[in-house]
């Protein structure tokens, strides 16, 4: 084997090296960064779907409250049927909001709040229900519930807070995580590959410096070797083109073009 083959031949098995390693670092940069900012997004999702859940669930706390006020201050029969329908609107969105949140399992502090919630929440929408159904035959009899269903409103306020902020918490936490991780990843694969890059560069750059003169003359036969293929081909595709034209004529019937190939190759004869 010549010197300018075993020098290309080394070369070439730097720059695979180099190439192959480049590749999987790239790969690894940015499966590492979808992988996170997968994580970072789904977060992100769960925090926005929770806080929705629970900010729809306080809304409508408090607007079971205003059914009950409007039954008391109902002044027709149809006002009082408008405030019972409302109320069971509400109602049910309260218990699908809360419910939709339970489902997901967020941590076992907010599984506990919930779980101690439940009876509070469901002596609260009783009393709702029990004093907007009073209302509509004793008013009177129904304003007498009114103390009781406030205490009521009141407590579940309480642990409705206490459920707020501890998925707040959550929110920051599991956000904080995220960004965390996805940070851990990213510096963690750019340190990998800029280590193993940088290890595979000075070995190439060691290798060009010691085979400089005759990587240039095999760049410089392989630059006029190529040349003469390009060339050759560009011909080679003048011809078949030139050939290709002449059969598409014939097909179509016209038998008088003619067809001269400057070339005693396979097309030329």
């Amino acid at each position: 084997m010549s010197p300018a083959s075993s020098s290309k031949g080394t070369m070439g098995a730097d720059v695979v090296k180099l190439t192959a390693v480049g590749f999987v670092m790239l790969l690894l940069v940015v499966g590492t960064s979808v992988w996170g900012f997968s994580r970072l997004t789904r977060a992100t999702q769960l925090i926005t779907e929770v806080t929705r859940n629970q900010t729809d669930a306080d809304m409508l706390h408090d607007a079971l409250r205003a059914d009950v006020l409007a039954s008391l201050l109902a002044r027709s029969a149809d006002d009082a049927t408008a405030a019972t329908t409302d109320l069971r609107e509400h109602a049910d969105r309260f218990r699908s909001s809360l419910d939709a949140n339970q489902k997901l399992a967020l941590s076992p502090k907010i599984t506990e709040t919930e779980s101690a919630m439940a009876p509070r929440l469901a002596s609260y929408l009783r009393s709702a229900d029990e004093l907007v159904a009073t209302a509509a035959t004793d008013r009177a009899a129904a304003a007498r519930q009114l103390t009781r269903f406030v205490g009521e409103f009141e407590e579940l306020e309480k642990s409705m807070s206490n459920l707020s902020d501890e998925i707040e918490a959550f929110a920051v936490e599991s956000q904080a995580d995220a960004q965390g991780f996805l940070q851990w990843l990213l510096v963690g694969s750019g340190v990998l590959s800029s280590g193993l890059l940088g290890a595979i560069g000075l070995s190439l750059f060691r290798s060009v410096r010691a085979k400089e003169r005759t990587e240039r003359e095999a760049q410089q036969k392989l630059a006029e070797m190529t040349k003469r293929e390009l060339e050759q081909a560009q011909r080679l595709r003048e011809h078949v083109q030139t050939l290709l034209s002449a059969v598409e004529a014939a097909a179509h019937g016209d038998l008088t073009r003619d067809v001269t190939i400057p070339d005693d190759g396979v097309v030329g004869q």
